[in-house]
């Protein structure tokens, strides 16, 4: 704030001081302005030199603070809908991760054949996706061992470092037919609840072009 105001008063001194460095480095502003100041006030009557510096570094003051002023209402209504038009494409674009595994399904991912291992497959493709950042995904804290309680909790866009020790549990989601229900865990830790999140969610348009991409590298590796 203190940096603006002083930003401010600094093109006001900048706009007063403007007409005699224009006049200083041969502008004629001098005598364009003193036919300006004659028609205004309706005669033809010269005005003093520091009168005439006076008036005009007023007006471009004025002027310099002015379009200063705009130029920041401008910006701030345009980062305004910026940041509007981002979180309504975000919120657009988080699908449940149970969609993914739906789709996942109809594009050659067999999740019902007897010894299929395609979804441990699917669950370590969305890890490294995860790891790698290729794929956003966005889950809710698991903080309490009630469920609803935690279903309270608002979706938190989950860090790329969590995919390093966490990953979708397989069989929950194979079996999920609420998204609530699917699950990041750590096979290593002994409360596999700790820092782990539920109801994750990805990025729609981004886990379409995945799945038909960089997921089927993963597909049929588990034996």
């Amino acid at each position: 704030m203190v940096f603006k105001v002083l930003r401010v008063c600094g093109l006001g001194v900048l706009g007063y001081m403007s007409p005699r460095i224009l006049v200083g480095i041969g502008i004629p502003l001098d005598d364009w302005a003193q036919r300006v100041g004659q028609f205004i006030r309706g005669t033809s009557e010269m005005m003093p030199d520091d009168v005439l510096f006076a008036v005009l570094g007023g007006l471009f003051a004025i002027v310099f603070i002015t379009a200063e002023i705009w130029f920041d209402l401008v910006k701030r209504l345009i980062d305004k809908l910026k940041s509007k038009k981002e979180q309504i494409e975000i919120l657009d674009a988080r699908a449940p991760l149970i969609e993914l595994r739906d789709l996942a399904a109809k594009d050659s991912w067999d999740f019902n054949a007897y010894g299929s291992t395609h979804i441990i497959d699917f669950a370590k493709a969305l890890q490294q996706a995860g790891l790698d950042g290729e794929l956003k995904f966005w889950g809710r804290p698991n903080k309490s061992s009630i469920n609803s309680v935690n279903l309270n909790e608002p979706l938190n866009e989950i860090e790329k470092e969590h995919w390093k020790d966490f990953i979708i549990e397989p069989i929950a989601l194979f079996q999920a037919e609420n998204n609530a229900d699917v699950y990041s865990y750590n096979a290593a830790q002994n409360d596999w609840r700790e820092g782990n999140y539920i109801d994750i969610h990805t990025s729609e348009d981004a886990a379409a072009k995945w799945l038909r991409t960089t997921a089927n590298s993963f597909k049929g590796v588990t034996k």
